[in-house]
């Protein structure tokens, strides 16, 4: 898969999705370092590319960075503060710096905006299990699971 997202970025290299799509894949390889730099190419195509902040600032988060995490999640969340997977985001990064509180806010955010979600009841019931409220997390993994089965993996 990488010989083609270096073809498909050399063919088009104006074009910040596919900048976004091989940061992604470096990134679940995780060789943070080139995703950080696709993601952040990515940005400088497109400053507006929602889905490139935020996948930037889980590698700064993974990389112990979390001020520029902060950083682009805020970008993120300032270029739509309605989009689901910034709240998703920025749970997950509170979670884990330890404010669970805040993380079951964000959680409870994203379903606001999305009811659907099925990340957003899978991480919630995460932040439940972190304050202790086992058949809350219950109940918010099987909603998971009733959204995408996949969840039940």
């Amino acid at each position: 898969a990488g010989k083609n997202f270096d073809q498909a970025v050399a063919l088009q290299p104006e074009n910040a999705e596919l900048y976004y799509e091989r940061g992604l894949n470096y990134y679940e390889l995780n060789q943070k370092q080139a995703a950080k730099k696709d993601f952040t190419k990515a940005i400088e195509i497109d400053a507006k590319y929602i889905k490139a902040y935020l996948a930037r600032g889980d590698v700064y988060s993974d990389l112990a960075d979390p001020e520029k995490a902060y950083n682009d999640y805020s970008q993120a969340l300032s270029l739509n503060d309605k989009y689901p997977d910034t709240y998703i985001h920025w749970g997950n990064f509170r979670l884990k710096n330890n404010d669970v509180t805040g993380a079951f806010a964000d959680f409870n955010k994203a379903i606001a905006l999305e009811p659907d979600n099925a990340s957003a009841y899978n991480y919630r019931g995460n932040a439940n299990l972190e304050r202790g409220f086992w058949q809350d997390a219950i109940k918010d993994y099987t909603k998971a699971i009733s959204i995408n089965s996949e969840y039940a993996l």
